[in-house]
């Protein structure tokens, strides 16, 4: 009975019509055919509506596919992520540091990383003494860059900046020595990037990036973050890492 309804409702309503002419159409002439009331034109003539009807059933539900398809691209569109929703901020440095611990190599590109590098050097010694590789690419001392730099921060001189730096520098060298394990590298640039990026097992599905967008006299907790990782944006994570390794080829060595 549900069956005969729900037959009912569809042909009320215009829906399906074509598969409701063709299999009783179907059976009448296989019928027919059967027991020789029809001959062989009246037969073919029958298959050929049959087929007709078919290809009409299919064209309707292709176009139908296609209206769909349209319709979710639009849905799509109409619901991409504010920037909210893709950027924060803050300068909590405990993710940087579980991503640390769990990585065979990490990539730092910044200015002097002047208050996160003492923070990070418990974990890069650690890291290191596990055989981990790590590379520093930071703004030359007494540079154009680092005169940007200056210019950009917020309450800081050129002169308390590039002291920071080679203090840093010092201790990043220092760390590297003492390394037994592990690799630490650390190259300068007279290049001022529009970011701070920690880029954490470039190569490898797990992958990656945490980027501080680059900002003018506001505090470093209010900069924007953007977070990429390899397994969802690996586009983006290939381009950044990509910018990475293009500076680091053009940086040199810290002179002592």
């Amino acid at each position: 009975m549900r069956l005969l309804r729900h037959v009912w409702q569809d042909i009320r309503s215009g829906q399906n019509l074509d598969i409701y002419i063709t299999a009783p159409l179907s059976l009448v002439v296989a019928i027919f055919g059967v027991i020789g009331i029809a001959n062989q034109s009246i037969v073919s003539a029958a298959i050929l509506t049959v087929l007709a009807l078919l290809l009409s059933h299919l064209l309707v539900t292709r176009n139908q596919n296609e209206q769909i398809q349209i319709a979710l691209s639009k849905l799509e569109i109409n619901q991409s992520l504010s920037a909210s929703q893709l950027m924060t901020n803050g300068d909590d440095i405990s993710e940087i540091i579980q991503l640390l611990r769990q990585s065979k190599q990490a990539y730092f590109w910044g200015t002097t990383f002047t208050t996160h590098i003492p923070l990070l050097q418990q974990y890069l010694e650690f890291g290191l003494a596990s055989g981990l590789e790590a590379k520093f690419l930071l703004v030359q001392p007494s540079s154009n860059a680092l005169k940007m730099a200056a210019f950009r921060a917020k309450d800081v001189s050129e002169s308390d900046l590039n002291n920071d730096l080679l203090r840093n520098i010092r201790r990043l060298d220092s760390i590297a020595i003492s390394s037994k394990v592990g690799k630490l590298e650390i190259k300068v640039i007279d290049y001022l990037a529009p970011h701070v990026m920690y880029i954490f097992d470039p190569h490898l599905s797990s992958g990656q990036i945490i980027m501080r967008l680059s900002t003018l006299r506001v505090p470093d907790t209010m900069r924007p973050i953007i977070k990429i990782t390899r397994s969802q944006d690996l586009e983006w994570f290939n381009f950044y890492v990509e910018q990475f390794e293009i500076a680091w080829q053009m940086a040199l060595p810290p002179t002592p």
